[in-house]
């Protein structure tokens, strides 16, 4: 047992002294035997605070009150074990039926009453009474009368003293702090009322039982404003005054007859403290509902801030509803007017389920609703279940409802991601096939042209109208495929410098003599930042583009074209006034085989966004049905402007005694080439693999110029060029391919021509002669803008 363990025994075995002393001076009946006896009520307040460790103070204090009433030791001994006894069964009650801390609910006080007041106290008086019929001599008629004073002046103790010790021992409410006035109002009238219903004020011909009742209005005025607190203290300043009163003969109580004056004061401390307990408990009942209604509202309305959030609530029958995001008390408004700035399409949704749960046939929704908020446009969620009333017709629609638009528009972002990652996905499946397609396509095609045009110039003049067929309709295959490559991205992009304003209007000259006199083409265009592409490739766009334009003209009209810069971004924009199209029309003109041409493939604008796409730019078209039509096109601009320079003209050299080495695993192309150099004067070697062409090098070497196939059964053309270059760094090298995607990624190729297939005559002569030129003054020429590999 600790230090203050032993104080704490010491304070209640001297409380219980001094208590026990006061009340015996009250004694009714018998000198042990008194109207309320207050140490009861400290005794089981001390064991239920304190825990039975308590119950050695109660001893000491009872045998040392009882030694000093009585001067004998055994029965002071034998009163203060029954003392004891009542004590520890009131907490062994109390902790059973689970009262623990004070008297907080109408069902504590009447359990209280029960477990701490009406049966332990029985064990005391029973024990006291057989104490002092044994001990002290007492007579056996007043045994019983004795037994009943004794019991109910312990049960008025516990019960006026207990539930007061019980209250004060709570953390404080702050009523007295916030009203002390008040509280030492009622101190003040409490007693004193209680002193002129009791006491000796009045002539005792106005004695009547109706004066108690005079205390009343105090005792609730305490419970109401102080709740146990003030309930407690007030009952027990007005048990004070009518014990004292009764025990002097003054007040309503004092009839003559002792079981009479007995049960009326009885009666009236238990009236009287039971009401007071149990208006202040209800009330504090009542409060703590409150309090935790108002927790759940400022909660509800964290949780409806924080989530952007509000609730509402549908009267079904009476087609209203009300929110309460700011407060619960809102006024009820019409459907009409609530739902008015919801879009009418997704208004009439809700309504029919608005009216589907009042007919209960739903129960409840979950929607998505436009709503219209001023000029803009936003997506609410709306979600409510029926609460229906207790004969089951549906009465309430409760529920949430919020801004969801950040999250439609990430739904909406989500799936056009997914939109364009399976758009991707068929492009790279596309780029696949089209590039297998390509290479094999154009070594073919190649043949085709080529002997198409030896055939022209050996051939007889009634055969010439069929070669220039078969050699326009090699062109149209050769362009196909091209187109295909193009819109799948994987045309490679030979890139360099390329001032836009410059090349938009050498495309504009290069098309003026084919273009439609109704038409006026112009083009405005400032000093722009150089673009990182490949010339032919966005000489090809701008064709396109232009092209287009004038034929959307079905009159008279005119063509814009505005070149300019934006940030880190080179625009050009071709505007016409044309008929223009609808947005659904819009919407697929970039999409290969759509066209709205009687006899056209499709694939124009498709390869025109294929090309934007691979130089990592964007396009983006704007029409109307008769307003004409303007497509947009960025390009990412470099931090470099176009310089003005001078440069020597380039001299071609003749093909007359140029040794060439000709590189490719095709037959046919080996032999066209043959042949068309030939014709022109030039030493031909061939070769048909890389292995071959190392051999040709070291056994028929030096060569003046090596035309190389990119792609070789044991190998790759760029392979072969860097180990020529490796030998003799000056040799000119022409690469040429019909696909080559693959093998000339990533490599640095600014150095070498490129012919793509398939090609004619003239072409394949001047990128020789142009490599060749370029070596004889000393430095590689850029490949020229309508090289492609």
């Amino acid at each position: 047992m600790s230090g203050r363990d032993v104080a704490l025994i010491a304070l209640l075995a001297t409380a219980y002294v001094v208590t026990g002393r006061l009340g015996l001076t009250l004694a009714y009946y018998n000198e042990a035997a008194t109207l309320v006896w207050a140490p009861s009520g400290l005794s089981v307040a001390a064991l239920w605070l304190g825990g039975r460790r308590m119950a050695v103070g109660v001893f000491i204090g009872a045998f040392v009150t009882n030694y000093t009433l009585t001067g004998s030791a055994s029965l002071a001994l034998g009163l203060a074990v029954g003392n004891t006894a009542e004590a520890l069964a009131a907490e062994w009650l109390v902790r059973r039926t689970g009262l623990r801390g004070g008297l907080r609910g109408v069902r504590d006080v009447v359990v209280f009453v029960g477990a701490a007041v009406a049966a332990p106290t029985v064990i005391a008086a029973v024990s006291g009474v057989a104490c002092l019929a044994a001990l002290a001599g007492l007579p056996g008629d007043r045994a019983l009368t004795t037994a009943m004073i004794w019991w109910l002046g312990d049960a008025g103790g516990v019960l006026v003293v207990t539930p007061l010790l019980l209250a004060f021992a709570e953390p404080s409410c702050g009523r007295v702090v916030r009203h002390p006035g008040e509280g030492a109002l009622i101190a003040v009238l409490a007693p004193a009322i209680a002193a002129i219903a009791f006491g000796k004020l009045l002539p005792a011909s106005w004695s009547h039982v109706s004066l108690a009742l005079l205390p009343f209005p105090v005792l609730v005025w305490a419970a109401v404003r102080f709740g146990m607190r003030g309930a407690t203290a007030a009952s027990a300043l007005v048990t004070a005054a009518a014990v004292i009163g009764t025990a002097a003969g003054t007040g309503p109580f004092r009839s003559g007859s002792v079981h009479g004056d007995v049960a009326s004061l009885w009666t009236f401390l238990a009236t009287m403290s039971l009401s007071a307990m149990l208006i202040a408990t209800s009330l504090e009942e009542r409060e703590a509902e409150a309090a935790v209604r108002r927790d759940r509202e400022r909660w509800l309305a964290l949780v409806l801030e924080a989530s952007e959030s509000e609730a509402f609530e549908h009267d079904l029958p009476a087609a209203r509803v009300r929110t309460h995001r700011e407060s619960a008390d809102a006024p009820w408004v019409d459907h009409a007017t609530f739902w008015s700035s919801v879009h009418p399409e997704d208004r009439a949704l809700l309504e029919e389920a608005a009216r589907a749960c009042a007919r209960g046939e739903r129960e409840g929704w979950d929607l998505e609703l436009r709503v219209c908020d001023g000029d803009a446009e936003k997506w609410m969620f709306e979600r409510a279940r029926v609460a229906p009333s207790p004969d089951g017709r549906p009465v309430r629609a409760v529920g949430l409802r919020g801004d969801v638009t950040a999250r439609h528009q990430e739904r909406e972002r989500r799936v056009a991601l997914e939109r364009e990652l399976e758009r991707s996905k068929r492009l790279a499946e596309l780029g696949m096939l089209a590039g297998g397609v390509a290479h094999d396509f154009n070594n073919l095609l190649t043949i085709i042209r080529a002997n198409a045009e030896l055939a022209r110039v050996d051939g007889g003049s009634d055969q010439v109208e069929a070669l220039l067929a078969i050699d326009e309709a090699a062109t149209r295959a050769a362009e196909l495929t091209d187109q295909l490559l193009a819109y799948a991205g994987r045309r490679p992009v030979r890139r360099r410098d390329v001032d836009v304003a410059v090349l938009a209007a050498e495309t504009l000259r290069l098309l003026r003599p084919t273009l439609p006199q109704r038409v006026s083409v112009r083009v405005a265009a400032g000093r722009v930042p150089l673009v990182d592409g490949d010339p032919a490739q966005l000489r090809q766009v701008l064709m396109n583009l232009l092209l287009n334009a004038v034929q959307a003209i079905e009159d008279e009209g005119r063509v814009h074209v505005r070149v300019g810069a934006e940030g880190a971004e080179v625009i050009v924009a071709v505007e016409d006034d044309g008929r223009g199209m609808d947005e659904h029309t819009a919407a697929q003109v970039f999409q290969p085989f759509f066209t709205t041409k009687p006899h056209g493939r499709g694939l124009g604008m498709s390869a025109v966004a294929g090309i934007v796409r691979a130089h990592a730019g964007q396009i983006r078209i704007e029409s109307r049905p008769g307003q004409g039509t303007t497509v947009s096109v960025r390009l990412p601009a470099t931090d470099r402007f176009p310089e003005v320079s001078v440069t020597e003209p380039l001299r071609l050299p003749e093909g007359g005694g140029l040794r060439v080495l000709v590189v490719d695993d095709e037959q046919g192309i080996r032999s066209v080439a043959r042949t068309l150099l030939t014709a022109e004067g030039w030493d031909v070697t061939v070769a048909s693999d890389a292995r071959e062409a190392q051999q040709r090098v070291n056994d028929a070497g030096p060569f003046d110029v090596v035309l190389l196939d990119v792609t070789l059964p044991d190998g790759s053309g760029v392979d072969v060029h860097q180990s020529l270059r490796a030998r003799d760094p000056s040799l000119p090298v022409v690469l040429m391919s019909g696909y080559s995607d693959r093998l000339l990624a990533g490599r640095a190729l600014d150095d070498v021509r490129f012919l793509q297939k398939p090609f004619r005559g003239p072409e394949l002569l001047g990128a020789l002669r142009e490599a060749i030129a370029a070596r004889s003054r000393g430095a590689h020429a850029a490949p020229p803008s309508g090289a492609a590999a």
